[in-house]
């Protein structure tokens, strides 16, 4: 018997869209605050047209402005 357990994927996966190019930054943000990849998953995802951004952690939370620039800024790079 097999069960399925949901709502315990990591971030990278809830992002379906960005599958193709989570596993590119990985090794990257590992070592980044959940703040911080929370911001660059919310850029990224922008950048490849779907606009995200939680604008009251954007003005106060510098680990999430820095992920959504550093995440808008790379991806897209990769979708060009």
């Amino acid at each position: 018997m097999i069960f399925a357990i949901e709502g315990c994927a990591p971030k990278t996966q809830e992002l379906s869209p960005l599958a193709p190019i989570s596993d590119s930054f990985e090794s990257e943000l590992a070592n980044k605050s959940q703040s911080f990849k929370d911001g660059f998953w919310d850029g990224c995802q922008s950048a490849r047209g779907e606009f995200k951004k939680d604008e009251d952690r954007f003005l106060s939370d510098g680990d999430y402005n820095d992920g959504w620039y550093e995440g808008n800024s790379k991806c897209k790079l990769t979708t060009q």
